[in-house]
């Protein structure tokens, strides 16, 4: 019976030790790789159009306004998940 209550302490503090392990799987490897290097922090640097840029939004050919248009409304009601860290794993 000692050996059972001995047996049964050490699982238990084993998977507390384990349980209290720094999870942080992210952003150790992210920085590993150097993904801060690589993220795109301003968008104008690829070519999109900025918001305020009137001229080219005005300038769309109308059928593909329309179209934006279109597919926008149909997405507004969309209920956009949570997308958790766990998830990825």
């Amino acid at each position: 019976m000692k050996k059972l209550v001995i047996f049964y302490l050490f699982l238990c503090f084993t998977f507390n030790t384990f349980s209290q392990e720094k999870r942080d799987l992210f952003q150790k490897e992210g920085n590993q790789i150097g993904i801060a290097n690589t993220l795109i922090k301003d968008f104008a640097d690829i070519g999109f159009p900025n918001y305020n840029d009137r001229n080219f939004w005005n300038n769309l050919p109308s059928n593909l306004k329309k179209q934006y248009i279109q597919d926008a409304e149909e997405s507004l009601d969309y209920n956009w998940p949570v997308v958790k860290a766990t998830d990825y794993l």
